[in-house]
């Protein structure tokens, strides 16, 4: 069996059929909504949102706020159902395969906690990982019956 994960967020996804046409690099900067002059180095905890993203999500919201019951009964779920099934035409998976999740944290999270690890097994974390990993892996689990795997840093090599 083939397991694909995919951690996009799904407030704003129209369609993976509406892409830039934009270059990733300096030109990719008018598509988000930055400050002139704003330089943004941090690239894993928070991120802009690009414009056309925000356009979509406001679409999305005046549909809600227009129908709130049809929208969350009906409407909603369409629009689950064509992202997921763009996604796995992407990816090249079965829609029944694709979970759509908040955030990263969200699905590692979710993974971790679905493993039936034991004490003998030993997961292997490079030393650059996400924080949110190892701290992960190193809560408690979530019954007292179930022991804790071994948490097995890999130093990543340095570049010169």
């Amino acid at each position: 069996m083939r397991s694909v994960i995919v951690l996009l967020g799904l407030v704003g996804m129209q369609s993976l059929a509406v892409q830039s046409k934009t270059a990733f690099g300096h030109g990719m900067r008018k598509e988000f909504m930055l400050a002139e002059g704003f330089t943004n180095l941090n690239h894993g905890s928070f991120g802009s949102t690009p414009r056309k993203v925000i356009d979509q999500q406001r679409v999305y919201t005046e549909q809600m706020e227009a129908y709130p019951d049809l929208w969350f009964r009906g409407e909603y779920f369409k629009y689950v159902e064509k992202v997921r099934s763009d996604l796995a035409k992407y990816v090249g998976a079965d829609s029944a395969d694709i979970v759509l999740i908040e955030n990263a944290s969200t699905g590692v999270n979710s993974i971790f906690r679905s493993l039936k690890l034991t004490s003998a097994d030993a997961v292997l974390v490079t030393s650059i990982a996400y924080s949110m990993v190892p701290n992960t892996l190193r809560r408690p689990p979530l019954c007292s019956w179930q022991p804790m795997p071994r948490l097995r840093p890999v130093r990543q090599p340095q570049s010169k």
